[in-house]
């Protein structure tokens, strides 16, 4: 990504936090489930279409949650909690280490008119 105006003109802060903000958490969280939505787990938890026939048509939210909970990662629509409480670093960093690893861009190859999505 290009550097944003303020870190062009030097007037960024300095990037010397031991721990993340809430801010910043919220924000790759933030990303991270606006990722989910794009389907970028999809080939590793990949939902079958309901027609059948092997056609993946999305990110199975349920194996997903499964695949994290085995390794035992958060799930990042818990957050914030009942307590307003947020994830910490390492459970963070945890997070976005295994879904790195399962992602993959997905590709639409043919519409399904019927149940109006793309299969992948």
């Amino acid at each position: 990504m290009k550097k944003l105006s303020t870190e062009r003109h030097g007037m960024n802060e300095p990037r010397v936090k031991d721990e993340l903000d809430v801010e910043l958490t919220k924000g790759i969280l933030t990303v991270v489930n606006a990722k989910i939505d794009e389907n970028l787990f999809g080939e590793a938890y990949s939902l079958e279409c309901p027609d059948g026939g092997g056609n993946s048509c999305g990110c199975d939210l349920d194996k997903l949650k499964a695949g994290l909970a085995a390794y035992k990662v958060t799930w990042p629509r818990d957050w914030p909690n009942r307590k307003d409480e947020w994830p910490s670093d390492p459970q963070l960093f945890d997070l976005l280490e295994l879904l790195y690893e399962h992602a993959g861009l997905p590709h639409a190859y043919h519409y399904h008119q019927f149940f109006q999505h793309d299969h992948l």
